[in-house]
């Protein structure tokens, strides 16, 4: 009897998983074709009710985050505040179930910068301190992480200096050139390092990334971003020579 029991209960555990890892599966396909936002949506939808029967589902909860995340970034100014509440709810979830998750740290940290960007420059600034807390997480947990490396360049860029906030153009510019270094196909990072150098006085340089950046391939995993970024180098381009 217990043998019969043993089996009945793991092959409910295997069906469980693999219902669980197609959910997940269809959701990234889905994430995958986000130049439409309405596939996105569709993959919230269908992560959503892979929580139902696992709502503690590490690698579910940090995926909505992001989700939420790319919806929000693209909705009118309206809604950004609601959409970005559910990818910091989400995310914050992630940490809870995997506290060492590196997704989960990562993606907690660029919801709340976005929630605070939404809610204003004051709740920004605030928000800047646990986005940075975040991002040092994760980098103790993945050295070479180059995304959390590019966003803490962005905070320290984008941030005012002291005694506002921590903003450091010398600290941006070790952080994007880390970044750019671990992953040189992204065009993002070298975009952010460029307009960061445009900043700093260094135009030569600066102008140099961005022809790279028109001359590059689409960055692999990130086709919408990238096809962004190079238009946006080809406008600044035009605007600098």
């Amino acid at each position: 009897m217990c043998g019969i029991l043993f089996l009945t209960v793991a092959a409910l555990g295997a069906g469980a998983q693999i219902d669980l890892t197609s959910i997940i599966a269809e959701a990234d396909r889905l994430y995958d074709l986000r130049a439409d936002t309405k596939n996105v949506r569709q993959s919230i939808r269908t992560l959503e009710q892979g929580l139902a029967d696992s709502p503690d589902a590490y690698p579910v909860l940090w995926r909505l985050a992001r989700a939420y995340e790319w919806v929000g970034r693209y909705a009118a100014p309206a809604d950004r505040v609601e959409l970005f509440t559910q990818a910091t709810t989400y995310a914050g979830r992630a940490v809870e179930a995997a506290p060492l998750g590196v997704d989960g740290r990562y993606w907690n940290a660029l919801t709340t910068g976005r929630l605070g960007e939404a809610r204003g420059i004051l709740r920004s600034l605030a928000a800047a301190g646990e986005m940075r807390t975040e991002l040092e997480a994760v980098l103790e947990l993945a050295p070479e992480h180059a995304g959390a490396h590019f966003a803490l360049g962005m905070l320290y860029h984008q941030l005012p200096g002291w005694p506002i906030s921590f903003g450091n153009n010398n600290q941006a510019l070790e952080y994007m050139s880390t970044a750019v270094e671990l992953a040189p196909e992204n065009t993002t990072y070298l975009l952010g390092l460029a307009e960061l150098l445009l900043d700093m006085r260094r135009r030569a340089d600066a102008l140099d990334h961005l022809e790279a950046i028109i001359g590059m391939p689409l960055t692999p995993t990130e086709p919408v971003e990238s096809a962004e970024d190079k238009q946006r180098a080809g406008d600044l381009l035009r605007r600098l020579q």
